[in-house]
């Protein structure tokens, strides 16, 4: 390979890579004003969506859905994260 092609490649991998670090950080900027699903709930307790749906999301001190239109129940995430806090500090109390 030529010292031509090495150059030439370089500033390619350099924007590749500049361009990836943007994407990034868009798309976590875009996370963070995201509703949360059912399935969003699943991936944050970790566990599954039956138990989501019975014994989380019925609780009468969890956040209030959201539906636009009647659609789909979403949460907004730091609603969900500020009431899964509560919840740690209630159980370390008790200890």
């Amino acid at each position: 390979m030529s010292d031509n092609n090495l150059i030439s490649k370089e500033p390619t991998n350099a924007v590749e890579n500049l361009l990836s670090e943007i994407l990034t950080v868009l798309k976590s900027g875009q996370r963070k004003n995201k509703l949360w699903s059912i399935d969003d709930l699943v991936d944050y307790f970790q566990t599954s969506r039956s138990t989501v749906s019975r014994k989380i999301v019925s609780r009468p001190d969890f956040p209030v859905a959201i539906r636009i239109d009647g659609g789909v129940p979403r949460w907004k995430p730091s609603e969900v994260e500020s009431w899964a806090e509560r919840q740690r500090e209630k159980r370390s109390i008790k200890k």
